[in-house]
């Protein structure tokens, strides 16, 4: 540490300086002594120190204490803390001055001045809103920006619980993330809740906790949140249109079945007719009422298949909100294959059906996942058509590990030019003349959206393999229901 400057001026010049003068001015002694004091002080300062040590001579009352800047013989300028007061020295009256050098702390504290302005204005400008707490969850401190994300000014807020910000349905899950944090030091917990804006409105907030408990004296807590409230819209926005699209896709595809399904229908509506003819004809030869039992049985018999066709129909079709339940894989491969049974046998095409016993059930949306397996299978069926001649088809359901089921679904068509691989279920993409593109687009998104995916190659003995791989268990994630943490 160096040692205080000591100097003595009468009249304006130096008498005496001591060794720290010339030690931190640059100059000897003898180059000091006898110099007018104010040379030494830096220009800009040099009248108002002139100014102050006039009055103090005059006896007028002035600051004992000051700051004040001088040049070394260098040029360079250094900072001194200058206590000074009257004395009389052989005979006259002189000042007597003890000065310590602070240039380094003033550039600390300029730069540390300067640091905390870059640093608020990098939190004023972040996406993040930054909040320090206590071990109670009191507010510690928060980020200027605080008042553009969630409309506050910091007095606001400093000082109160973080929890009263949480909307109530989070409070619970965001408490516990909390506990969690304040338990394991360095450790990081991410949560998702709700923040209420100080216009009453809650923003979705994406938010990191850390224990920073070893950095800081004391249990604190730092975190960083993060305003998702627009994506988290954005993705909802997209679920839908894309629940919409799937929609119109399932219309389409009904548009294009138009013809094979009232053949379909046809069949058991004709069986009714001829039935009950045959009944009316019994009675006028008054035969007995056993003998019409096999008829009637017949004709509830088509009629109920006749229900059977239009309910999967409309079904399939029906626009509903998407709902996961647990499913029978089995049953839902037979109702499609329901479906396009009629368009099978009229194109004399073969059907291999190779079901596993005893799967356990799948939890998702029966209608979508219907529509993934309905898109494949169809498209089976035209590229079978498109190879020319007869051909087959086949679906396989099975294990495909422990915790997840598998839809396999393979044509003897030409199969998947190597070209199309990588663009297949690129959206509007399609080999078909008249097609969309965004059937398999679709489907994959489906697939995704329920924890699993839709893979499509060329088949073992020629044709297209598609293998849909799906959970067992398993739901995504809404941010209506997401809990915090």
């Amino acid at each position: 540490m160096t040692s205080a400057i000591t100097f003595i001026h009468c009249d304006e010049k130096l008498v005496y300086v001591n060794p720290a003068a010339t030690q931190i001015m640059g100059y000897s002694r003898e180059e000091l002594l006898g110099r007018h004091f104010w040379e030494l002080i830096d220009p800009p300062f040099r009248e108002e120190a002139r100014a102050r040590a006039h009055a103090r001579l005059r006896g007028e009352v002035v600051p004992e204490v000051t700051e004040v800047r001088l040049r070394t013989k260098s040029g360079e300028p250094r900072w001194l803390h200058l206590t000074a007061a009257v004395i009389d020295y052989e005979h006259r009256r002189g000042v007597l001055g003890t000065a310590f050098d602070i240039t380094e702390q003033k550039r600390a504290t300029k730069e540390l001045r300067e640091n905390q302005k870059r640093l608020r204005a990098l939190l004023e400008h972040s996406s993040d809103l930054v909040t320090l707490t206590d071990d109670k969850g009191k507010i510690l401190y928060v980020s200027p920006n605080i008042g553009r994300m969630l409309g506050y000014d910091e007095p606001d807020v400093v000082g109160k619980n973080a929890l009263d910000l949480v909307h109530p349905h989070d409070v619970e899950a965001a408490f516990k993330g909390y506990a969690t944090l304040l338990g394991h030091p360095g450790r990081s917990v991410t949560l998702l809740y709700r923040c209420r804006h100080k216009n009453g409105s809650y923003r979705w907030m994406e938010s990191v906790g850390t224990n920073v408990s070893n950095d800081l004296e004391g249990s604190t807590v730092l975190i960083n949140k993060r305003d998702v409230t627009d994506r988290l819209r954005a993705e909802d926005d997209a679920r839908q249109r894309r629940a919409e699209l799937a929609h119109v896709l399932r219309v389409a595809a009904v548009s294009e079945m138009a013809s094979a399904l009232a053949h379909e229908i046809n069949q058991p509506l004709s069986a009714i007719v001829n039935y009950a003819r045959g009944c009316l004809r019994s009675l006028e030869r008054s035969r007995a009422p056993n003998e019409l039992e096999g008829a009637l049985e017949e004709i509830a018999g088509q009629a109920m298949r006749a229900e059977q066709i239009v309910s999967g129909l409309k079904r399939f079709v029906r626009k509903e909100p998407p709902r996961r339940a647990p499913i029978d894989l089995n049953r839902l491969v037979e109702n499609v294959v329901r479906l396009l049974q009629s368009e099978i046998h009229d194109r004399g095409l073969d059907l291999r059906r190779d079901l596993a016993d005893d799967l356990p059930a799948l939890f998702g949306d029966a209608v979508l996942i219907e529509q993934v397996i309905f898109n494949v299978l169809r498209n089976g069926i035209e590229a079978v058509v498109r190879g020319g001649g007869p051909g087959w088809l086949s679906v396989r359901t099975a294990m495909h590990n422990e915790s997840r089921l598998e839809v396999a679904i393979a044509d003897s068509g030409p199969g998947l030019p190597s070209s199309h691989e990588a663009a297949l279920f690129e959206p509007f993409f399609t080999t078909k003349g008249n097609g969309l593109g965004m059937g398999l687009t679709i489907s994959r998104t489906i697939a995704e959206a329920h924890g699993g995916y839709l893979t499509a190659e060329r088949g073992a003995v020629g044709g297209s393999l598609f293998r849909l791989v799906l959970p067992v268990t398993g739901e995504e994630e809404h941010p209506d229901t997401a809990a915090a943490g």
